[in-house]
């Protein structure tokens, strides 16, 4: 359960002193974030000080208690938002160690898409897999100065920003609320821990070969089980379609796995098992009639559980930074 901090007490104890001092401000921001940078960590001899957080939700306050920090004898100095900020640029290059640029797709359109002019201080990141108007709506409620989306929402080249279609729609919100975009898409999938290695988590230890995309399992495991795996790794509905030479009990060795829309990539992999979002009716009869089996899982479904993990990595690097993953980031298929 998450509880969202309303107000921050500071208590000073000088040994010098029989009396405490109380020092009170807010502060709008997860209870989880780190609350490290929040006072001073200057040496000092003599002052220490408890740090605590009064939490509400649903009317009910909690306290959650931090461990002491030593502050300076003469003064604390609390923090303003601008204190818990990053530029741009350095939240971009985090973005870049993790999943390089020149790791993407050569087809691919990564990296800062958006740029708002100026110098730009970012204090709350959103991740979503598709920037869509309904995320717009929230990056703008929430005032985040940075959406990273999966997804580049600028792919094809524009040639107008008019209000008739909504992805131009989107890209002038962004520029009217200053919110910058970066899209890390394919780089993001063949990263370390990135959306392929996600995805490919759930059927266990594996060796990988042709460039990361066929995984050979350490021991064999029946079809039926590597199906099961991957539904509750994702949480959702998977279809199978059986290749010829297939029962539910086969064992599979080599999977050749893509996120997204993975046909091309994975058409001439020598393995038992493909795994992607989406295929055609076609790509699938071709790949059962190659003697490989397919499992296909929604293209944003295999792609949008990856981006908790980039959050993380993220805020681990920038931990002064909020960092959020879209609600309204929903794919536009829907079981009826």
């Amino acid at each position: 359960m998450r509880y969202v901090a309303h107000r921050c007490v500071v208590n000073l104890k000088p040994r010098a002193y029989s009396q405490s001092r109380r020092v009170l401000f807010s502060l709008f921001s997860d209870a989880t974030r780190s609350l490290h940078p929040v006072v001073s960590q200057e040496a000092v001899q003599g002052i220490h000080t408890g740090l605590s957080l009064e939490c509400a939700k649903a009317g009910v306050k909690r306290t959650l208690c931090l461990a002491p920090y030593t502050v300076p004898r003469t003064e604390v100095r609390l923090r303003t938002p601008a204190d818990l900020s990053m530029d741009l640029t350095s939240v971009v290059d985090i973005l870049e160690r993790i999943a390089p640029p020149s790791t993407a797709a050569s087809w691919d359109n990564v990296g800062l898409l958006v740029e708002p002019s100026g110098a730009h201080a970012v204090r709350d990141v959103l991740f979503t897999n598709d920037l869509t108007e309904r995320v717009m709506d929230e990056a703008v409620k929430q005032g985040v100065q940075l959406i990273v989306s999966y997804h580049p929402p600028i792919f094809a080249p524009l040639r107008a920003l008019r209000q008739s279609r909504w992805k131009e729609r989107v890209v002038v919100r962004c520029l009217e609320n200053r919110i910058a975009v970066y899209s890390p898409h394919t780089a993001w999938d063949v990263a370390q821990d990135g959306t392929n290695d996600w995805l490919a988590s759930c059927f266990g230890p594996a060796t990988t070969e042709e460039g990361g995309v066929v995984r050979t399992l350490t021991s064999p495991v029946a079809l039926g089980e590597l199906a099961a795996l991957l539904k509750a790794h994702l949480g959702a509905p998977v279809r199978l379609a059986l290749a010829d030479r297939h029962t539910l009990h086969s064992p599979v060795a080599r999977i050749a796995l893509c996120a997204g829309s993975g046909a091309s990539l994975l058409r001439d992999a020598d393995a038992e098992l493909l795994v992607t979002g989406e295929m055609s009716h076609h790509e699938l009869l071709d790949a059962t009639h190659r003697g490989s089996s397919v499992l296909l899982c929604e293209h944003a479904v295999s792609e949008r559980g990856s981006l908790a993990g980039l959050a993380e990595r993220v805020r681990q690097e920038a931990p002064t930074i909020g960092v959020h993953l879209a609600r309204a980031d929903i794919g536009p298929l829907q079981p009826v």
